[in-house]
């Protein structure tokens, strides 16, 4: 909830982008302290993915040249991809030994991140999302769809 405080935020103007994110990071940092100091961070995110993986929408086939990009963290997301056998990951990351968060990839972030991995010249046939907040990803996708559940609108 707090991290969607500042997104809304931002998204109404009342913050930057730099305010969202060193709140985000804040949180996050706070977040992640607390849990290395009772679990095995690893052991957490294994568990979760476990209850999780069946929430994957039956839909998504991953195919070679898919990239997951979300605004979540490297170090959960990227068990996802590693069990759905998905090579490409543009997300936010943190910083292992500090638990600072490094990079936050959210709105604008998402394509310039995509572009400095994969060059200017690459073209994205089709974008999948379930937020607004992806609207300059769906501007560079050749297709966009927003999913809500299990129904998939074109919106572009």
């Amino acid at each position: 909830a707090p991290v969607l405080r500042y997104a809304i935020k931002y998204k109404l103007g009342r913050a930057t982008f730099d305010q969202m994110e060193y709140g985000v990071g804040k949180l996050c940092h706070g977040y992640l302290s607390e849990l290395a100091e009772s679990l095995e961070f690893e052991e957490l995110v294994n568990a979760f993915w476990d209850q999780n993986m069946k929430r994957i929408k039956p839909w998504y086939k991953p195919r070679e040249d898919d990239a997951i990009l979300t605004a979540s963290f490297d170090i959960t997301v990227g068990e996802a991809c590693r069990r759905l056998g998905v090579q490409h990951l543009v997300s936010s990351t943190i910083d292992g030994n500090t638990l600072n968060v490094n990079y936050l990839n959210f709105n604008t972030n998402k394509p310039k991140r995509f572009r400095e991995l994969y060059g200017d010249n690459v073209r994205v046939d089709e974008f999948y999302t379930d937020s607004r907040f992806d609207q300059p990803m769906i501007d560079m996708a050749r297709r966009a769809y927003m999913v809500k559940g299990n129904k998939i609108h074109q919106v572009k």
